[in-house]
């Protein structure tokens, strides 16, 4: 677990540091242009992660109860995730001529293969991270999170120093996606684990993997896309805060609301989307459900309130330090982002234990309720800096309510999980 967390630091650091590479390469248009083309693959991206988790799940499920009632012709999730790739690159290679050429502009035809070629791998890829997670092969999952990050970097270090164009940008979104093929080539523990079956057949594995694609798509959508929607539902790009967020009349421009948002994120998110396949196996493994679903629900609350208090007293000296006047929040704006931000990761903490569970049909909807509710908050007409962090609070808050209606009662005190489709045993 230690490489997993040294892992999930150098994936949040590369992305920060391939950003603000960008927009110091590049001239504003090409930046433009580079981050909408990172912004969608990642969020496509996101969706596909519902691969690994339901990988993570079947995989895990089928190696670690041996008391199971086992598939005896159980799917093989390699195959299965190959052939979403495919369907994937083939959706985008069809649909590609009516919008990348809005988002690329004279690079259509290479930025398409790329993007096409970089999604379909990623399936592939997810594939490789959760049967390696659920076979609790940490160190080759730690290598594929860390290798996948850093390779970006390279390619962005070497497009700066030797002055290359945007297009060099555009495989730097897409190389991480075949990290894979190195760590199968050198690993004999993820071969071994690519050769496990899940503990369901193939109609079944594939119907429960689209499931899950379905809830990291909202996933990515309520945290990818929100501040999209932000700029699409603002009114106004200067907001006056009232006197008592503020401490006096203050305004904030809508880019840095933006920015706020997003850097209030990424410390809790980023790592904890890393840590996913991790909670599901300790959670299907779980004895004591509800004990097992309070410690990490534990430290995420710690770690958000020591994080919303370093928003409030540094986050306004370090904007100031490293963004440009305009980009100023006050720290009582940045400390309620950062506690929304905690409520996101909660949602994704009882997603993990309701698909680990398998109620993936509770773990789509509390997604899908936490994103409706999110969004919904953002057409009412008051303060968009109130809007906001009331969206980013009651969204996510609805949709641990949602997923938590899948908690077993006290009296079931020890988990009984079987693979999906079958009735669970009750505890004695």
């Amino acid at each position: 677990m230690r490489a997993l967390s040294v892992a999930t630091v150098v994936a949040a650091l590369s992305g920060f540091f391939i950003l603000f590479a960008a927009t110091w390469t590049l001239s504003a248009t090409d930046a433009s242009v580079f981050l909408a083309y990172w912004g969608l693959f990642f969020a496509l991206t996101g969706c596909i992660d519902g691969v690994m988790q339901e990988t993570t799940r079947a995989v895990s499920a089928k190696e670690s109860k041996p008391g199971f009632q086992r598939a005896r012709h159980g799917a093989r999730p390699i195959l299965v995730g190959a052939g979403i790739g495919l369907v994937i690159a083939a959706v985008v290679l069809v649909t590609a001529p009516l919008w990348m050429g809005a988002m690329t502009g004279d690079f259509v035809t290479g930025a398409t293969m790329l993007f096409a070629a970089g999604l379909a791998s990623y399936a592939v890829q997810a594939v490789v991270a959760g049967a390696v997670s659920g076979t609790k092969a940490w160190l080759p999952f730690a290598w594929l999170v860390a290798v996948d990050s850093l390779i970006r970097v390279v390619v962005v270090v070497a497009a700066w120093w030797a002055g290359w164009g945007v297009h060099v940008f555009f495989i730097a979104t897409v190389i991480g996606a075949f990290t894979w093929l190195g760590l199968v080539a050198g690993s004999p523990a993820t071969r071994a684990a690519l050769r496990r079956r899940a503990d369901v057949t193939v109609p079944m594995f594939l119907r429960q993997t689209v499931t899950a694609m379905a809830a990291t798509g909202a996933t990515a959508l309520l945290i990818t896309g929100f501040p999209a929607f932000m700029k699409a539902t603002a009114d106004e790009s200067i907001i006056v805060l009232p006197s008592s967020v503020a401490g006096g009349e203050h305004t904030v421009t809508l880019a840095a609301l933006m920015l706020a948002v997003m850097l209030t994120r990424a410390p809790i998110l980023v790592p904890l989307q890393r840590f996913q396949p991790a909670l599901i196996v300790r959670f299907v493994e779980g004895q004591q459900v509800r004990r097992v679903l309070l410690k990490p629900a534990l430290i995420l609350g710690a770690v958000t309130a020591v994080g919303a208090a370093a928003a409030w007293l540094v986050g306004p000296w370090i904007l100031r330090l490293v963004f440009a006047p305009e980009m100023f929040v006050p720290g009582a704006v940045l400390a309620m982002l950062t506690i929304a931000a905690g409520a996101t990761g909660m949602v994704m903490i009882t997603g993990c234990f309701a698909l680990a569970t398998g109620q993936h049909r509770r773990y789509v909807a509390g997604w899908a309720v936490a994103s409706a509710v999110a969004f919904g908050c953002l057409a009412l007409p008051i303060n968009l800096v109130a809007t906001t962090v009331l969206a980013l609070i009651t969204g996510p808050v609805a949709g641990i309510a949602t997923h938590l209606l899948a908690l077993p009662s006290p009296r079931h005190t020890k988990s009984r999980f079987t693979p999906a489709g079958q009735q669970a045993q009750p505890a004695p």
